[in-house]
């Protein structure tokens, strides 16, 4: 948005969008999050989950690096 996302405690948060898969090497992202000065933590949720389920105007889908090429076509809540 335009204006800062500030938290509950005051602090500024960023929130950032990468296109695409995060580089083979992740790990260095989350490494410079953590060298970077008052950097309190990171989203990144690296080695931790084993696939994510999104939705946007076509439907779910899944993302995994351990389900190629399966899509989520039918869900219920």
């Amino acid at each position: 948005g335009e204006q800062p996302m500030i938290t509950l405690e005051k602090h500024n948060m960023l929130d950032l969008t990468f296109e695409g898969a995060l580089p083979e090497k992740a790990e260095d992202i989350v490494k410079a999050i953590e060298g970077v000065e008052g950097a309190v933590d990171h989203g990144l949720f690296i080695d931790m989950v084993y696939a994510a389920v999104t939705i946007g105007k076509d439907g779910f889908r899944t993302l995994s690096p351990f389900l190629k090429g399966v899509e989520v076509t039918d869900f219920e809540a």
